[in-house]
């Protein structure tokens, strides 16, 4: 959850101010590399342990938002359709207390920008991220409606689940 995720990181940053955005990102890679990697230090574990949690605290919602994303038909070619997807997540920057910012930097193509202004002075972080999909080609061929999304298992199917609108949820 956005929120739970900027209270997570602030209480990070004030551990060692600077150095969390680094250690949030090397923990982040972990989660998406699922990969063996090399020892860390006590502080690296204990930032990766609190984000682990507060993942784990926010699954279903995460869960949630990403299916909200996938149904918005967002597939690039043709383009222009991120209008109502982009006045979404402005919505939900808002409802997080952010400063929000939506303007189309071409015709018809909105970008949302949000800014949570933190209180310690230390680094700022930028979580950036795109809407659009690749277009969809041979429609015929998919199991599922590419914008309807489906959980079968662990697993969650439909356009976008695997590149940017799930890193989008995860913000």
């Amino acid at each position: 959850r956005w929120s739970d995720a900027a209270r997570t990181y602030g209480a990070l940053a004030a551990v060692r101010p600077g150095d969390a955005s680094v250690r949030l990102r090397h923990g982040v890679s972990l989660l998406w590399a699922g990969a063996a990697r090399e020892a860390v230090d006590p502080l690296t574990a204990a930032v990766e342990q609190k984000l682990l949690q507060a993942l784990d605290a926010a699954q279903a919602e995460v869960v949630e938002l990403l299916a909200s994303l996938v149904r918005f038909e967002t597939d690039n070619p043709p383009g222009g359709n991120e209008a109502p997807a982009q006045r979404w997540i402005a919505d939900r920057m808002e409802k997080l207390g952010m400063e929000v910012d939506l303007f189309d930097p071409l015709p018809g193509r909105p970008n949302a920008v949000g800014v949570s202004r933190g209180a310690g002075g230390g680094r700022s972080v930028i979580l950036n991220g795109h809407v659009d999909v690749a277009e969809i080609r041979q429609r015929a061929q998919w199991q599922h409606d590419p914008f309807k999304p489906v959980i079968e298992g662990r697993t969650m199917y439909g356009r976008g689940t695997s590149d940017m609108k799930s890193a989008l949820a995860a913000y």
